[in-house]
């Protein structure tokens, strides 16, 4: 159980260091529009440590997979719901929504790439 609380927490943790790192370093306000390149920049790089998050999430829990990464996912998602709900009046920003349609799903895709990859390694291991 600890592990799997641990596997989670540290998957979210990922995407949210990143995310605000992006943030922080570019300048860009999440709140404002942005350039077409920074947009489409800015998702696939969410896209990526969300993968990362989610991977490694199934990796540090070590068990009953895909279901740690899909956690990730849900944390990620209620972090840009309650994003978009403390804002008068709720209106999400383009950051949020590529967080809920392409950002959240990334960590399922990280726990099944560790699925397959663990799979994989004792398909192998057989042999």
């Amino acid at each position: 159980m600890l592990r799997s609380i641990v596997g989670i927490l540290a998957g979210y943790v990922i995407f949210a260091v990143a995310t605000v790192a992006l943030f922080g370093v570019s300048g860009q306000n999440p709140y404002k529009g942005a350039a077409p390149g920074f947009l489409i920049g800015s998702a696939l790089y969410g896209m990526v440590v969300a993968v990362a998050g989610g991977y490694v999430a199934e990796w540090l829990a070590g068990r009953q997979p895909p279901r740690h990464g899909a956690a990730v996912g849900l944390l990620i998602a209620a972090g840009a719901l309650l994003t978009i709900a403390g804002h008068r009046p709720p209106t999400p920003g383009w950051p949020q929504l590529a967080v809920l349609l392409l950002m959240a799903p990334s960590a399922l895709i990280g726990a099944l790439l560790f699925v397959r990859r663990r799979r994989a390694g004792a398909a192998a291991g057989d042999a």
